[in-house]
C-alpha cells in the first residue's frame, strides 16, 4: 500500500496498521474478480447517465459478496447504486467512485 494511502487512513483516524493490512489483503484476494468487473466496464464504454453495463456489473459483483446490502437504482438515478456492510461496530468507511 502506498505511503500516501497509509498516511491518509491512519493519522488520528483510528484505522490501525493492522486494519490497513486487512483491507489490503482483502483487496488483493479479490484482484481477479475486480479485474473482471473492470474489464467488462472498459469493454462496454457508456456516457453519462447511460452506464447500464457498469451498473449491472458492479451491483452483480457486490451482491455476490456475503453481508453486503445492495441498492440498485439508488437515490432516484437509474445508474446509481449503493452497497452497505454493517457489522454494528467499528469505524465507518465510505468510498465514492466517479469518473469523467
Amino acid at each position: 500500500m502506498t505511503n500516501a494511502l497509509t498516511a491518509l487512513l491512519s493519522p488520528n483516524g483510528g484505522i490501525t496498521p493492522e486494519l490497513i493490512r486487512e483491507i489490503e489483503a482483502a483487496t488483493i484476494a479479490r484482484t481477479e474478480d475486480l479485474h473482471a468487473v473492470q474489464t467488462k466496464i472498459h469493454d462496454n464504454p457508456q456516457l453519462a447517465w447511460e452506464e447500464t453495463v457498469a451498473h449491472e456489473e458492479c451491483t452483480r459483483y457486490m451482491e455476490s459478496l456475503p453481508g453486503w446490502k445492495v441498492t440498485r437504482h439508488a437515490y432516484g438515478f437509474d445508474t446509481a447504486w449503493s452497497a452497505v456492510f454493517d457489522n454494528g461496530a467499528g469505524p465507518v468507511v465510505g468510498f465514492n467512485s466517479e469518473s469523467k
